[in-house]
């Protein structure tokens, strides 16, 4: 668990240090949110993350629980979609590797 810790803040570190590059560079407007594996968030923002979530989503402030039920529903609706893909791509799996074996059956007749 240690070494995990130890990676994630070597990666956190890394991750905000490109992000303030990405501002001072080229003026970017970047925010960083993450959270921790013990759950502590930890925020980047230039100018300030408030500042770009207000410009990105200014519906969260004005009506939090309507855009995060938004959110969530998209969120959702993506996941299914990707669910909906896996299971597609396992099935055409089946499927090429049964064409083989019928392949290999007549090479090898």
């Amino acid at each position: 668990m240690a070494q995990n810790q130890t990676s994630f803040s070597e990666r956190t570190n890394t991750l905000l240090s490109m992000a303030k590059d990405l501002s001072q560079e080229f003026g970017a407007h970047v925010a960083v949110i993450e959270f921790s594996p013990t759950g502590e968030p930890k925020a980047y923002g230039a100018p300030t993350a408030d500042s770009i979530l207000r410009t990105c989503l200014p519906e969260i402030h004005s009506s939090p629980f309507q855009a995060c039920s938004k959110t969530m529903g998209e969120a959702t609706a993506r996941v299914d979609g990707m669910k909906r893909e896996a299971e597609e791509t396992a099935f055409l799996d089946v499927v090429e590797r049964a064409r083989q074996a019928t392949s290999w059956m007549k090479i090898l007749a």
